[in-house]
C-alpha cells in the first residue's frame, strides 16, 4: 500500500488535573522488513480501532508541538521542540 509522504500523528492524554495533546506532522516511511514491523508492535503506541493494520510507518519528524491546558481553563501552553 502507498504511504504518503506528509502524515501527521496526535496523542492526547488527561489526568484530574489537566489535559494535553502532541503533534508531529513530517515525512513517513513504510517500514521495509519484517524485523521493524515487529519492534514497531512492541511500541506503547496503541490504535483506537481494533481493525487489523498492514502498513507500519516511521515519522521523520524535524519538529513536535504540543499543548497542555487545566480542566475548565481558558489559558493553556503551547510548546515546540
Amino acid at each position: 500500500m502507498p504511504v504518503r509522504s506528509t502524515v501527521a500523528f496526535e496523542i492526547d492524554g488527561w489526568d484530574q488535573a489537566s489535559a494535553w495533546s502532541v503533534l508531529v506532522e513530517r515525512n513517513a516511511t513504510a517500514l521495509g522488513s519484517d524485523d521493524a514491523v515487529r519492534a514497531a508492535c512492541h511500541t506503547r503506541v496503541k490504535p483506537w480501532t481494533p481493525d487489523p493494520k498492514d502498513t507500519y510507518v516511521q515519522i521523520q519528524a524535524c519538529e513536535v508541538t504540543g499543548r497542555d491546558f487545566g480542566h475548565g481553563d481558558k489559558t493553556e501552553t503551547i510548546w515546540y521542540w
